[in-house]
This record gives structure tokens, C-alpha cells and sequence, in this order.
């Protein structure tokens, strides 16, 4: 392929599928202004930039969405926040109020605990099953797995607590 092989950019226009973009940073400055800089192609002196006072943010960033075709999107100043929990559950919030908001979270995180899963237990029993054939064990089946769907029990002796040799204790509740 020559250099010459008659390629003209412009009679493919409307094929290229990656057009050609510099790099785009959006920072503040010493002085506090908010300013968009474009790298220029070569080297840095090339670099293009705009700066104006953030009293101004709001308006240029709506004015890039109208640009951009953004009908969907819609820059409102927040008054409220409504959270909306898994069963449906909603609450609106006042913005400022973030302490109550992370109490609402906390709350819901706390309900969502409470929920217990009806078959965990015999999950955890069959787990318990299969750890004892893996591990070849052959002793009867312990009362806690004899019970299905039972609360579990403080051990019946002292004996079942000595973990490491030791003093026979433990802590209930």
C-alpha cells in the first residue's frame, strides 16, 4: 500500500465508526474557578481551555445537556430524597438531614436481618450431614440434628465446652 493510494478522509465521512477526540479535564484552579482543559495534539502549549467562576457551573452544565440532546436528564436543585425499601416501603426525607438517612438505611439493613430464611436450618443440617461423611465420622446423629426445625440448645455437659484442654467454660445468653 502506497501512501499515495487515493484515500481521501473525506469521502469516508460517514464510515468512520471512532472520530478523532482529545482528552477533556474538568478542574479547579488556585483561585477557585472551575475550568474545562482540552490537550492540544503536539504538546501542551496547544492545550485549549475555559474557565469561569463556579457561580456559573449549573448553567453551563445545562446548557452542555440541551446541547448534547440530554432531554432526559435534568440538573434540580435536591430538597428531598426518597428512599424506597425492598417490600415497597417509602420515605421522603429532607436532603439536609443525612443523620436521618443513615438511620433509615441502618433500620431497613436491621429488618432485612431480622427476615430469617424458614429453610437455613435444614440447609445448615444436610451441610452438617455431609461435612460428617466426608470426614468419615460414624457417631449418632447429635440432638440438635435429631430436632428438625427446633431451636438449638446449650450443650447437655460440661464436656461438650472443653475446646482446647482447658477450663470448663462458656458464655450464654
Amino acid at each position: 500500500m502506497s501512501i499515495d493510494d487515493g484515500f481521501d478522509w473525506n469521502d469516508v465521512a460517514d464510515q468512520v465508526v471512532i472520530p478523532e477526540q482529545a482528552k477533556i479535564a474538568v478542574f479547579e484552579n488556585d483561585l477557585g474557578n472551575i475550568v474545562i482543559r482540552e490537550a492540544g495534539q503536539y504538546c501542551i502549549s496547544e492545550d485549549m481551555w475555559v474557565v469561569f467562576d463556579r457561580r456559573h457551573a449549573v448553567e453551563v452544565a445545562k446548557a452542555i445537556l440541551a446541547k448534547a440532546g440530554r432531554d432526559d436528564l435534568e440538573i434540580v436543585k435536591v430538597s428531598e430524597i426518597t428512599v424506597v425499601g425492598r417490600e415497597g416501603n417509602v420515605m421522603t426525607v429532607p436532603a439536609g438531614d443525612l443523620e436521618k438517612i443513615d438511620a433509615i438505611s441502618r433500620e431497613m439493613r436491621a429488618d432485612d436481618r431480622h427476615r430469617k430464611d424458614p429453610k437455613a436450618a435444614e440447609r445448615k443440617r444436610r451441610q452438617r450431614e455431609k461435612q460428617r461423611q466426608r470426614d468419615g465420622v460414624t457417631e449418632a446423629v447429635t440432638e440438635r440434628d435429631a430436632e428438625r426445625d427446633s431451636v438449638t440448645t446449650a450443650p447437655a455437659s460440661p464436656d461438650e465446652l472443653d475446646f482446647q484442654g482447658g477450663a470448663h467454660q462458656a458464655l450464654t445468653h
